[in-house]
């Protein structure tokens, strides 16, 4: 909510659903600096296809919330962004926001990708919170290949993501709360679309790109697209079958 949306500002913080981004951005006059603070990695790029910005500037964001009513968020967990402009950065600062600077951000932007792709995936998925889909033992090798399939696309894509990757962002789960959820959870559950294409579709479109294959996340990616359709109405369940009729 802005004041005078016909007009730029210095500094606009983009903040909603990757699904918005478009919509967003035709709305927006351009001018001075948009940060996007959304999940996934295409975002910026949706932004900056719109002319007329100084330039996009990517935000990691670290921050657990739930939704308790329509006027009220409750936070969670963590609580701050990542971003490698050093102006924003400062803003940031100033007006009280937690902004760590880093020298590349697309690191901690796939490190993040990697996250959302195994929590929000699966919590979607199953229709549970984040500590049981880290806990459960069935879940391990899943949640391992996940990560691996994901770091290898940001290598291809030339992202230098350090040695233990996938043990760093694995080990990242176990300091979050065993209550928390994720936002691709409560969509689910509001019956929103899901952010299945900023997400495991972002790697599997980046995959094939350089002929990589990504078994496992082209097939959770597959399994979300389902749920969300059936979350928004898209697929329509049939009605149960007449359990007499089925005996026969």
């Amino acid at each position: 909510m802005v004041d005078h949306p016909d007009r730029p500002y210095d500094l606009t913080l983009v903040c909603s659903k990757s699904t918005q981004t478009a919509e967003v951005a035709a709305a927006l006059v351009p001018g001075g600096v948009a940060v996007s603070a959304q999940n996934g990695i295409d975002n910026p790029g949706v932004l900056a296809a719109r002319p007329g910005w100084e330039r996009v500037v990517p935000a990691v964001v670290y921050s657990g919330c739930v939704r308790v009513d329509a006027v009220t968020i409750r936070h969670t967990s963590n609580g701050f962004l990542v971003v490698e402009d050093r102006q924003v950065g400062d803003w940031l600062a100033a007006h009280g926001v937690r902004a760590d600077l880093v020298p590349d951000v697309r690191v901690p932007q796939w490190t993040k990708l990697a996250a959302n792709v195994v929590q929000n995936s699966l919590t979607a998925l199953l229709d549970s919170l984040q500590g049981p889909i880290r806990d459960h033992p069935a879940l391990a090798r899943l949640r391992h290949d996940l990560v691996t399939e994901v770091e290898s696309v940001a290598r291809a894509e030339g992202v230098d993501v350090g040695a233990g990757f996938t043990e760093r962002v694995l080990g990242g789960f176990g300091r979050l709360p065993v209550g928390n959820g994720t936002s691709m959870l409560w969509d689910r559950r509001a019956g929103r679309a899901l952010e299945v294409d900023a997400l495991t579709g972002a790697v599997v479109r980046r995959a094939a790109s350089h002929d990589l294959d990504v078994p496992v996340v082209r097939t959770v990616d597959a399994l979300v697209r389902f749920v969300s359709d059936a979350a928004t109405g898209v697929v329509v369940q049939p009605p149960p079958a007449d359990p007499v009729t089925e005996r026969g």
